[in-house]
């Protein structure tokens, strides 16, 4: 198999060292054997998870050898099932490199441990291996205030939840094995208290939200009227503490990781999400099959997003429950179109809600993108009154990327306007940082910047009242 193993390792090794997308396409199409394309499947698919890292695979062991792997694809099936990080693991991938002259060694370092930079997107694949290669993708909704005069217009049947602020979840339940994936098609591991309840749920994919699982409320629920949103949604803290304390458990390397709950949103079936194919069963059907299922259970820690309201769209009913969810210290709303499908993209039929807020902001400098946007720019670098550099990548046009990237000198000190929500900070710092920035429009009028919202909600915060 090493001549196999040669001819594989030197086609990487020539796509990574080529200029140009073009000349690296045709390189791609050269390459289209199985080995080759379940290879590549290794490097670029998120739901392969091995464990290592070029610190560990240098790392001096001292165990028995556990297997003695014969080619780069046995290697990375014994990572499938060994995918821990042990020493036993290490030195497995440790015995296989070293059969290699030292010219290929750092090659096959990177390439275990999924660090290999060939200079090739998951979309090029995509474009060239259309049937091995699909983009992991799940339904994600669009801007209240890009769909407002729509659903002002339209008028449609809505049900609307609550928009949690934790890690996005998509749980595959088949028989008694449970894959639990991120937005992006990582998988989530150590989440054994969790695993264990949802293993007991029927065969299907569960889409949902992880929240740190905090006993009580904001505020007195006993004390607010049975009609109150406090009632129904779930606001132990505020939405930026609970998604920081959340992601820090979800993120740690504990391999057993306590106090996570799913809050469930909504269910397809295993086949519509393997082969990523539209679901065409109405939001109020599945909610509706998700909420039966869950009340035939007593779990601890798999809950129900509760339905916060379902009926016609009503702009003031929307502007009233945002409000409130607002004092509950919560991020907003989800509207969700009553007969649609789901959807494995971002989709029109489902929408966010939550509060905005904007700040006039001078450039200080820029980053070059990636992908799609290498040559240009991928985003503007403006900081905050606290001295904290923020990125504002997102709401850029392909004009402004290629418009400013190449006359950098003339946007430097000029004003824009962003928006973002809630600021936080990390567990680290007491700094303030901007949550989703995005870039809205030039105010080529202003010569100064204007954060008084952003410091207005900072003094707000420092008063506990945000």
């Amino acid at each position: 198999m090493k001549g196999l193993d040669l001819k594989l390792i030197n086609g990487l090794i020539k796509i990574k060292e080529t200029s140009g997308n073009n000349a690296k396409e045709d390189l791609l199409k050269e390459n289209d054997s199985p080995e080759f394309k379940q290879i590549l499947k290794y490097l670029y698919d998120t739901q392969y998870v091995f464990g290592l890292s070029t610190k560990k695979i240098d790392k001096k062991v001292s165990v028995e050898l556990k297997k003695d792997c014969e080619s780069i694809l046995e290697v990375f099936q014994y990572l499938e099932e060994n995918n821990t990080g042990t020493d036993f693991d290490i030195y497995v991938v440790q015995n296989f490199i070293n059969k290699f002259d030292e010219q290929y060694k750092d090659t096959l370092k990177e390439l275990f441990c999924k660090k290999l930079k060939i200079g090739v997107t998951e979309k090029t694949l995509e474009k060239i291996y259309p049937n091995d290669f699909k983009k992991f993708e799940i339904m994600a909704g669009e801007p209240y205030f890009d769909r407002i005069d729509a659903l002002v217009k339209e008028v449609p049947d809505i049900i609307v939840t609550h928009k949690f602020d934790g890690q996005r979840v998509l749980i595959r339940v088949d028989g008694n094995e449970v894959k639990m994936f991120s937005r992006n098609g990582k998988l989530y591991t150590g989440l054994k208290d969790l695993e264990k309840e949802v293993s007991m749920l029927p065969d299907g994919v569960y889409d949902g939200e992880l929240l740190k699982l905090i006993d009580g409320s904001i505020i007195d629920i006993s004390k607010m009227p049975e009609n109150s949103l406090c009632r129904k949604v779930y606001c132990p803290k505020n939405a930026e503490e609970l998604f920081s304390e959340t992601a820090s458990i979800v993120n740690s390397k504990d391999e057993d990781k306590k106090d996570i709950a799913v809050f469930l949103f909504d269910m397809i079936p295993l086949e519509n999400f393997d082969n990523k194919i539209q679901y065409d069963v109405p939001t109020e059907v599945r909610k509706a099959k998700l909420e039966t299922i869950l009340s035939m259970f007593k779990f601890q820690y798999v809950k129900y997003a509760n339905i916060l309201y379902a009926g016609k769209f009503d702009q003031t009913l929307i502007k009233k429950m945002l409000d409130e969810m607002i004092l509950l210290g919560q991020e907003g709303l989800m509207i969700n179109y009553s007969n649609a499908s789901y959807e494995f993209k971002r989709t029109n039929n489902l929408v966010k809600v939550k509060q905005v807020y904007t700040a006039d902001v001078k450039i200080i400098g820029f980053e070059e993108g990636t992908g799609r946007n290498k040559g240009k720019l991928g985003a503007l670098l403006v900081k905050t009154p606290q001295g904290v550099e923020v990125k504002v990548g997102s709401g850029l046009t392909d004009n402004d990327r290629e418009e400013v990237w190449k006359k950098q000198a003339g946007y430097i000190g000029c004003i824009c306007e962003i928006a973002f929500t809630t600021p936080s900070t990390s567990k680290d710092s007491d700094l303030y940082n901007l949550r989703f920035p995005r870039f809205v429009r030039w105010r080529p009028t202003k010569d100064e910047e204007n954060w008084e919202e952003f410091d207005k909600l900072i003094e707000q915060s420092l008063k506990g009242k945000v």
